[in-house]
C-alpha cells in the first residue's frame, strides 16, 4: 500500500574500528556477520557506497571529517573551511515500528538543526541501532547495550512510551557515559503512533484512509487514548512497518513540532548538541 524508497543496490563493506561494526539498516539482500550469540547482539553490516562513514574517520564518535583534495563535503557552503564535524547517532527503541519511524524522523530533524547552524556538521543517514528492546529487555542487559552503543556515537536516543519514562532515567543514573556522548530520551505522549497521526493531510492522502477519523489538531492527537488502535482504524489492514517507514520519511516536521512532546524532544536535542559543541 505504501511504497517507500528502495535501498541502494550498490553496497560495499567499510571496516570500522573496534566494536563499531554494527547494523545500520535492515535493507534486504545484504551480507551480514555475527560476532556471538548474545541476546543483545547487533549485526555487522556493509555500508551503501554513498552512505558510508565519512572519509578520514579516526577513532569513535565526534571526529572531524577532512575533505579529500580540499573540496567541500556534502552540506558545506562555498567559501567555508573544508573540514566538517560528523555527528554519529545511536538508537534504542521499544519495537521495530518505533525504530523504523524514529530513525527516519531523528535523522531528518538533526539535519534540519545542522542546516540552520552557521558552523557545518554532517549527520549520518542511518542511526546505529541496538538489538535490545527497551520494553522487553531486562535493565542490566539494556544498560550494557547502551554503554556499547554510547562508545561509538555522540548522541544516543532511547525511546520509551510515556508510561516507561522512568526506565530512561534509571539507565542514565546507572551507566557511565563517555565524555563524547549524551543520552536524549524519545518519549511521545502515550505511544509513537501519536506522532504518526500528526500529519493529517499525509495520512488522508493514502489509499483506503478513513479521513473522518483523522485528528483535526495536535491537541486532539495527544488527547487520543489509544493512538495505535486509532491508526489501525484509519488505515485498516495496512502493513505497520511499511507505514512507519513511509511516514518517517515524509511526515511534515512542522506539524510534528506542534505536538508538545515533540517540542520537548527538540529542545532536549538542542541542549545536548550545545553541550557537545555541535551547536
Amino acid at each position: 500500500m505504501y511504497r517507500a524508497r528502495d535501498p541502494p543496490a550498490d553496497h560495499r563493506h567499510h571496516a570500522l574500528t573496534g566494536r563499531a561494526r554494527r547494523r545500520l539498516s535492515r535493507a534486504p539482500r545484504r551480507r551480514t556477520l555475527r560476532r556471538h550469540r548474545d541476546p543483545c547482539r547487533r549485526r555487522r553490516t556493509s555500508f551503501p557506497a554513498q552512505q558510508g562513514p565519512p572519509a578520514g574517520r579516526i577513532g569513535g564518535a565526534g571526529h572531524l571529517r577532512p575533505c579529500p583534495g580540499g573540496a567541500p563535503v556534502s552540506g558545506d557552503r562555498p567559501g567555508r573551511q573544508s573540514l566538517s564535524r560528523y555527528l554519529t547517532v545511536g538508537l534504542l527503541a521499544e519495537g521495530p515500528e518505533d525504530e523504523i519511524f524514529l530513525s527516519a524522523v531523528a535523522v531528518r530533524q538533526l539535519k534540519e538543526l545542522a542546516a540552520r547552524h552557521p558552523e557545518p556538521f554532517d549527520v549520518g543517514d542511518t542511526p546505529l541501532r541496538g538489538r535490545c528492546s527497551t520494553a522487553r529487555t531486562a535493565h542490566g542487559p539494556l544498560c550494557a547495550e547502551a554503554v556499547d552503543l554510547a562508545s561509538d556515537c555522540d548522541l544516543l536516543l532511547i525511546h520509551n512510551d510515556h508510561r516507561e519514562r522512568n526506565k530512561i532515567e534509571k539507565i542514565c543514573q546507572d551507566i557511565a557515559l563517555p565524555s563524547h556522548c549524551r543520552i536524549v530520551g524519545v518519549v511521545p505522549v502515550r505511544e509513537t503512533e501519536a506522532w504518526l497521526l500528526a500529519d493529517g493531510p499525509l495520512l488522508g492522502s493514502l489509499p483506503g484512509a478513513v479521513s473522518a477519523l483523522i485528528p483535526s489538531s495536535p491537541r486532539d492527537v495527544e488527547r487520543t487514548a489509544d493512538p495505535k488502535a486509532l491508526l489501525s482504524r484509519i488505515l485498516p489492514g495496512g502493513d505497520t512497518r511499511e507505514l512507519a517507514e513511509f511516514l518517517g520519511e515524509r511526515v511534515d516536521l512542522d506539524r510534528l513540532r506542534n505536538l508538545p512532546a515533540y517540542q520537548l524532544w527538540c529542545a532536549e536535542l538542542t541542549a545536548a548538541l550545545k553541550e557537545l559543541r555541535f551547536l
